[in-house]
């Protein structure tokens, strides 16, 4: 195997383990949410927009919801797109009853790309890794 496809081989294999990473983070996030987070009705109030790479646009939605306690929150969805958020939209979130800021949308615009999503592709990688692998060598 020459220096360039073994450079080609390293880097897929970092991104495929980046998409594994990235999917297995999500995961253990969503599950402490899942047993210790509390459910609550909210709104999409707003989207906050930020400038990305080449000048791309990603927006982030504000969620305005009430604690078990009745407390007023506003907090920044965890998942960004690149297109406005539907204001006044009904979303059910799960939020962290020693910080309600930190929440994930369960249900409604915003909704996190699942997990397996990251897995998958980041297994699928490794998969075409490995069948180029045996193929060529």
């Amino acid at each position: 195997m020459g220096l360039f496809a073994a450079v080609v081989a390293v880097a897929w294999a970092a991104v495929a383990l980046l998409f594994l990473a990235a999917g297995v983070r999500r995961m253990l996030w969503s599950e402490r949410l899942r047993r210790g987070g509390i459910e609550a009705a909210g709104t999409i109030v707003e989207s906050q927009f930020r400038s990305g790479f080449a000048g791309r646009v990603w927006y982030r939605p504000v969620v305005a919801f009430r604690t078990q306690g009745g407390q007023r929150i506003l907090a920044l969805g965890p998942v960004r797109r690149r297109s406005a958020y539907p204001r006044r939209a009904p979303v059910l979130i799960r939020y962290r009853a020693d910080k309600p800021t930190v929440i994930e949308i369960v249900d409604g615009p915003g909704e996190g790309p699942s997990p397996a999503g990251y897995l998958f592709a980041g297994l699928l990688l490794l998969v075409v890794l490995v069948t180029f692998a045996a193929a060529v060598g």
